[in-house]
């Protein structure tokens, strides 16, 4: 929270001068979503399932949308993140009830990919919330050889429906951060590939104002997705 710092050049990625800082704080939190779409090896027209409507979530979203993925269905606890989704272009969203088992939301979520009567199965599952009962839905809404991304950090030991899995041939595959994506990811910003990122960011601070700006990330009633405190 220093209004200026050094570091070493070398570890530095220059953004072009049509770029703000604002969309250069962007870079980050969007490789960690074009890390996780690089190790899906997504195809074009390739239906995707993201689970969880929060900051990575929705950068997942836009990520995989870029990549030529379709149709692209979002799912969440909250409808007011889900309202934050369909203003970046998703239609295809469906608010979580706990109540449902892992069965009937795994069919809620499959009939989202309907198109006229065509049957459509989820192929991958960007699954970013960490909860094991998202996770295991996931499982079930994918298809028979799909694949789950697994992007959200939640408890250390989570209970996965390992013998579902194995005679399904569901594959998991996890994914932390990113590895020499921010050139990449500063090059679709800049050019307009991911259109919408800039929506990501609700709210924005003074660095005078940077306790304000934590609270706000903390307060549900704020509806934040990224908060970001400008240095003016």
């Amino acid at each position: 929270m220093a209004r200026y710092i050094s570091h070493p050049a070398r570890f530095l990625h220059k953004i072009p001068s049509t770029m703000s800082y604002a969309q250069g704080a962007l870079i980050e939190p969007l490789s960690v979503a074009a890390g996780a779409v690089e190790r899906a090896e997504l195809s074009l027209g390739q239906p995707v399932l993201v689970c969880g409507a929060g900051p990575i979530g929705l950068a997942a979203a836009i990520c995989a949308r870029a990549s030529g993925a379709h149709p692209v269905v979002i799912t969440d606890l909250e409808e007011s993140r889900l309202e934050q989704a369909k203003g970046l272009g998703f239609d295809r969203t469906l608010k979580i009830e706990l109540s449902w088992d892992r069965h009937e939301t795994a069919s809620r979520i499959r009939n989202l990919f309907k198109d006229e009567g065509v049957t459509i199965v989820p192929e991958v599952a960007f699954e970013c919330t960490g909860a094991q009962s998202s996770i295991v839905s996931a499982i079930y809404a994918i298809e028979d050889g799909g694949t789950l991304l697994q992007v959200g950090c939640g408890k250390p030991d989570v209970e996965l429906p390992l013998m579902a899995m194995g005679f399904r041939e569901v594959n998991i595959i996890t994914s932390f951060r990113y590895k020499q994506t921010w050139p990449t990811v500063i090059r679709l910003l800049n050019d307009g590939v991911l259109p919408g990122a800039e929506k990501l960011i609700t709210h924005s601070f003074p660095l005078e104002k940077t306790t304000d700006a934590f609270e706000t990330c903390v307060t549900r009633e704020s509806r934040s997705v990224k908060v970001q405190i400008l240095d003016d």
